[in-house]
């Protein structure tokens, strides 16, 4: 599914119908939301019962690569940054699918904050777990959880902050129409399917004439669509016919 879910990406971007910044952008939106969030989970537990000294993550297996998983913590004093290594496994199951666009300079810090700076190997992924934000003494596992992003676990965003920052996007109000988006709706689980909902989403914003026929199609596949299979198959369908 990956490699049709690529095609029809080029097939887009050489006609003209979006472009990458749009699509990362999109897909930059929704990317917290892609898998089971495990990382977040052992953060959260390792918040709620702090153990610095601690190297393994808490509940975490070793990832399907083969790689174990060594914690990195982050202090008032020392900020970790995990480098993306090109051509590996990015541990998404775990840590969700990487920003589209990140490094070093992307890191904030204090003048005081020393950096360190580390890349997966052979046998380790690396998670990183961040200073706990302020306000969320009261937080159960699963709100401390939902504040854990995928740029934080990797030492490139930092925890949303408890009464000022929203963890879960809804969305554009244009987009809620389609079965599978709205919010009590969405189940994002692979990287195919966020790519999908990336692609449909900056092609009917950067050309809103394709709505209505993405919109006709969709209809008419997820009606017929099988029980067990994903709805995201219906959009990349809806959209690949809606642009042929």
């Amino acid at each position: 599914m990956d490699t049709t879910v690529q095609r029809l990406e080029d097939r887009m971007l050489a006609g003209g119908l979006t472009t990458a910044r749009s699509i990362d952008r999109w897909s930059d939106l929704h990317a917290d939301e892609v898998g089971p969030r495990h990382g977040a989970q052992a953060v959260a537990r390792l918040w709620d019962r702090p153990d610095p000294a601690a190297v393994h993550a808490p509940g975490l297996r070793r990832c399907p690569c083969g790689r174990r998983w060594r914690l990195l913590h982050d202090s008032t004093a020392v900020r970790n940054t995990v480098v993306p290594t090109a051509g590996t496994c990015t541990g998404w199951r775990v840590l969700g699918i990487p920003p589209s666009r990140y490094g070093p300079h992307d890191v904030d810090r204090g003048p005081e904050t020393h950096l360190r700076f580390w890349s997966d190997t052979t046998t380790v992924h690396h998670l990183v777990v961040p200073v706990r934000p302020e306000r969320s003494a009261d937080r159960g596992l699963f709100d401390l959880a939902a504040l854990v992003s995928r740029a934080a676990m990797r030492g490139v965003g930092t925890p949303s902050v408890p009464g000022r920052d929203d963890p879960t996007a809804t969305g554009p109000p244009w987009a809620q129409r389609f079965p599978g988006y709205r919010l009590d709706e969405r189940a994002i689980d692979q990287p195919w399917e966020l790519r999908t909902v990336a692609l449909v989403l900056a092609g009917v914003e950067d050309r809103p004439e394709l709505g209505e026929r993405v919109g006709v199609e969709l209809d008419r596949i997820a009606a017929r669509l099988p029980i067990r299979s994903s709805i995201y198959t219906a959009w990349l369908w809806a959209l690949a016919r809606a642009t042929h």
